[in-house]
């Protein structure tokens, strides 16, 4: 039953790898608001804590950092979606110009 929890733990592990950069990238950001960012860093304070050791085992402490940085990366995904699909239409709408006119053709033996 041990290992079998360890191992489930290991596994969200890896599958939270992809959204570290997000969680980075929104610690660094200017458009992400200082109340979001204190989620991880709460996350953090709590792994490190040794009143949560006393209380309770490491693999809960790894949890609960750990959905702490996902519930943080969900709410600072919004942030970044908007600016890229915002940035993403506007490359769209520039490619898409048409300029209507008119136009003739003149032979050289006009």
């Amino acid at each position: 039953m041990f290992f079998a929890n360890l191992f489930r733990l290991i596994r969200n592990i890896f599958l939270f790898l992809p959204t570290i950069p997000l969680v980075l990238r929104g610690l660094f950001s200017k458009q992400v608001p200082f109340r979001l960012k204190l989620i991880p860093l709460l996350g953090f304070f709590y792994f490190f804590s040794p009143l949560s050791r006393i209380f309770s085992g490491v693999l809960d402490d790894v949890f609960i950092f750990f959905l702490l940085l996902s519930l943080f990366a969900s709410k600072t995904r919004s942030y970044f979606e908007t600016k890229e699909t915002s940035e993403n239409h506007k490359s769209e709408k520039e490619k898409n110009k048409t300029i209507e006119g008119e136009y003739s053709y003149k032979d050289d033996n006009d």
